[in-house]
């Protein structure tokens, strides 16, 4: 019965990804002046992984590029050959074509077949020689005979129970890689059944099992060592020399010495340990003449049975991982999220019901009620924090993504990483990367200068950029802080005058910074692959504005730059405040809210030009109406009888007017534009307890909303 290995598939690319993310993270973490040993173990296995499980699922192409990456690094890794810049651009390189490959295997683009070979090449070149080691490359091959004299011989026998080789293990690489690790001698060979060899060389049989980690199961293969000139124990029981026994007594050979047919033997002679595994009981030697048995006997049968057994040895760390995890399609968690929303929606629902019966005559009721509360919270909280994954899978990204800028544009850049274990909704992890890539070549292009300048300036040649994630109350802040130039106040300003961009009369340095999210604005002198055409900026802000959040920026003119990403902790879940204008209810998000005030009569002033605005502990903010910029009949028309709310957005802060605040409470999210379609100013709704919907408020939006319309139509 064939097994349809195509089931497996995506398991292994996803694998696959993981192990390419560990070898770039080691390889540029790599010190080459002192190279860790166990890293370069570490590079070897992810690599040697993806081979293997390449050749057992049919991505030959995948398979034959690995196996040339796995040499060079066996090479590094048994310190034949020092690690050069050069080799890690190259093993970066590789993992980029190795993802490219991944990706075409699951319908992308072709990769062509001129690169796979040139890389393979490469390698391969890497791997006979460097200029940077000539001694210690001759070194090696003079003294490899005598490393091999006094090497230990390992017999290794593979009795599959199908036939590997029909199907997409690969023989003749099978042999290369064993031939690798010494001297092979091919014993015998029985195409689809059995195979023997004979390895002088590695030192112990961990090499030799990983090359048979991916090919079969641990049982199929014994491995057992022996002096080269003994035929012994194979992990079966010791083998007996054929021209000892009557011709009766002779079944096959198997390569080691012929079987005995375990009928033409006293029953005390056959083994009372081991089994029949289809060639016949093997023989206790201990029941056997001298003359029987090898010169020269190996460790007991049942000792070397029970270590053949055995798979390779794990990291500790990683057999618990692998124990305690299980892969579930996100869509899954998606469902489970929703109908978790729904049970809380129904809950509010029936509290809300329940409030209007007496609390002693149902008491049974709302105790009841509360336990659901309680419970349904925090299935609710477990439920969330299987989507929320370590902000590290964004951040680990940008070590290779600085390496790279940093040589192309001739700087000295050092990526500092802080708070990578910050959780994140798995949601906003896929879309925080690419306005944190922009903001981080930004930095490298914009904010870092030349060696040549920062040493002029009396600052280290060597500039410092720091990505750190941090939980703030109910938000998560993402910063990145460089050490460069700084923002040039006058330079903007002049910028936005040519582009004829709207600014106050005396704006501050919050307005300017914010001018660099203007579309189409740049202050480089020239353009370049990096930067320079006035894409990306204001991109960012568009897709931090899309996940709820907001930018904030603080520069020093010669010290550096800060910039700010805040951003809820998921998009499923929002703490907000509930507010009512006339009889429509909205929800405000709660990070947005400063703080909130019924202003008196001398607080309301109108500026020309700008409408009204109010005046709040000196500082004037712009009043806006809701029920204006939404076209909503109102309770009240005169700020002074409703609720201002001072909230935060991207251009600064603004003043809502509002009827009335009502409360705090945690709502769940649903897509107003999947149900209905986009209404300008809305980012969302939700159910409330009694059934009615309530739309969730975009600040941001509202505010640009307001700005738009003539100061004479901002309010009646």
């Amino acid at each position: 019965m064939s097994i349809d290995l195509s089931q497996f598939h995506q398991v292994f690319i996803d694998e696959a990804y993981e192990h390419l993310g560990t070898m770039e993270q080691l390889l540029l973490a790599l010190d080459l002046d002192d190279p860790s040993l166990e890293d370069l173990n570490a590079i070897f296995r992810a690599a040697h992984s993806i081979k293997g499980g390449s050749g057992t699922f049919g991505f030959n192409d995948l398979a034959e590029l690995t196996h040339a990456l796995e040499t060079l690094l066996d090479k590094l890794r048994k310190q034949t050959l020092a690690p050069t810049d050069a080799m890690i651009s190259a093993f970066l390189g590789c993992c980029d074509l190795l993802s490219a490959m991944l990706e075409a295997h699951q319908g992308g683009p072709a990769v062509d077949e001129s690169e796979i070979t040139q890389m393979r090449t490469l390698l391969l070149n890497l791997a006979d020689g460097t200029p940077e080691a000539p001694e210690l490359i001759s070194a090696s091959v003079s003294d490899s005979a005598d490393v091999l004299a006094d090497a230990p011989v390992w017999h290794i026998f593979l009795h599959p129970q199908t036939d590997l080789f029909a199907g997409s293990v690969s023989l003749p690489a099978l042999t290369e890689d064993l031939a690798g690790l010494g001297q092979l001698t091919l014993l015998s060979e029985q195409p689809g059944s059995c195979l023997s060899w004979q390895l002088k060389g590695p030192q112990t049989d961990a090499p030799i099992r990983e090359l048979f980690e991916y090919v079969c199961s641990a049982d199929e293969v014994s491995i057992t060592p022996q002096p080269a000139e003994t035929i012994e124990d194979d992990g079966f029981g010791f083998f007996v020399d054929e021209s000892t026994l009557p011709a009766a007594r002779i079944v096959e050979d198997d390569g080691f010495g012929f079987f005995v047919d375990e009928s033409e033997l006293p029953a005390q002679q056959q083994s009372q340990h081991e089994q029949d595994q289809g060639f016949g009981f093997f023989v206790d030697e201990a029941e056997l003449p001298a003359q029987q048995l090898s010169a020269q006997p190996s460790p007991p049968a049942e000792t070397a049975i029970r270590s053949s057994s055995q798979p390779a040895k794990r990291p500790e760390a990683a057999r618990a991982q692998a124990e305690n995890s299980i892969r579930v399609g996100v869509e899954k968690v998606d469902q489970l999220i929703n109908l978790v929303g729904e049970l809380v929606i129904t809950r509010s629902m029936l509290a809300q019901s329940a409030s209007q019966l007496d609390p002693v005559e149902f008491e049974a009721i709302h105790n009841g009620l509360v336990n659901l509360e309680r419970n349904s919270r925090d299935l609710q909280e477990a439920v969330m924090s299987i989507r929320m994954l370590p902000i590290n899978f964004v951040f680990g990204r940008f070590p290779r993504v600085v390496r790279d800028l940093t040589q192309k544009m001739h700087k000295k850049v050092r990526l500092k990483l802080v708070g990578e274990e910050t959780e994140l909704d798995k949601g906003l992890i896929e879309k925080l990367a690419d306005p944190l890539t922009h903001l981080l070549r930004n930095s490298i292009d914009h904010g870092i200068e030349t060696p040549e300048v920062r040493l002029a300036s009396g600052k280290p040649e060597e500039g410092v950029i720091t990505l750190s994630a941090s939980h703030q109350g109910g938000s998560i802040l993402v910063q990145i802080t460089d050490d460069g130039a700084g923002l040039n106040r006058e330079k903007l300003l002049e910028k936005a005058r040519e582009k004829n961009l709207p600014l106050s009369d005396n704006p501050t340095d919050k307005e300017v910074w914010q001018l660099i999210f203007a579309p189409g604005f740049s202050t480089a002198k020239e353009v370049t692959d990096v930067s320079g055409r006035g894409v990306g900026m204001d991109v960012v802000q568009r897709n931090i504005a899309e996940m709820k959040g907001q930018v904030e920026i603080d520069s020093v003119p010669g010290v550096g730059t800060t910039i700010g990403l805040r951003l809820p902790l998921t998009l499923a879940i929002l703490d907000g405040m509930t507010l009512r204008v006339g009889d429509e209810i909205f929800i405000l998000p709660l990070t947005r809210i400063l703080e909130s005030l019924q202003p008196e009569a001398e607080q309301l002033k109108t500026i020309s030009g700008k409408g009204r605005v109010v005046q709040i502990r000196g500082e004037y903010l712009p009043l806006l109406p809701l029920y204006q910029v939404l076209h909503l009949k109102p309770e009240v028309t005169d700020p002074q009888k409703g609720i201002l709310v001072v909230v935060e957005t991207n251009s600064g802060k603004v003043a809502l007017f509002v009827d009335e605040l009502i409360a705090q409470q945690q709502v769940v999210i649903k897509s107003l534009e999947t149900h209905y379609r986009k209404v300008d100013g809305i980012s969302g709704a939700t159910i409330m307890g009694d059934g009615r919907v309530a739309l969730i408020l975009d600040i941001d939006r509202l505010a640009r909303m307001n700005s738009q319309q003539s100061p004479a139509d901002r309010f009646y």
